[in-house]
């Protein structure tokens, strides 16, 4: 995967929870998408498609993750202010009792 829409369809596939980690030591399909978006790195344009996208929460919450980690601190309330009512569900740890948030 070396575009942003190759990753992009890629996490639309196979995210299913945003946990860190699978079994052990394993790192999610979630954090993995995430690490590859920042080898990239995201366009403005990009990350906004991202935290907008309209049919994968979990692409938001990558788009999250990232911004969480390559912004500046007094930064991050003009990109996630607007998203901090939203109340759409998503899996924060898969297995036999999934956590929602």
């Amino acid at each position: 995967m070396s575009s942003f829409q190759e990753i992009v369809t890629e996490a639309q596939r196979n995210v299913k929870s945003m946990e860190p980690f699978l079994k052990g030591s394993t790192p999610s399909t979630a954090w993995v998408i995430m690490y590859k978006f920042w080898t990239l790195p995201l366009t403005v344009r990009q990350l906004e498609n991202l935290i907008d996208h309209p049919h994968s929460v979990y692409l938001r919450g990558i788009g999250f993750l990232y911004l969480r980690y390559v912004c500046k601190p007094d930064q991050l309330w003009d990109w996630l202010g607007a998203y901090l009512e939203d109340d759409q569900e998503i899996i924060l740890q898969s297995g036999v009792k999934p956590v929602y948030s």
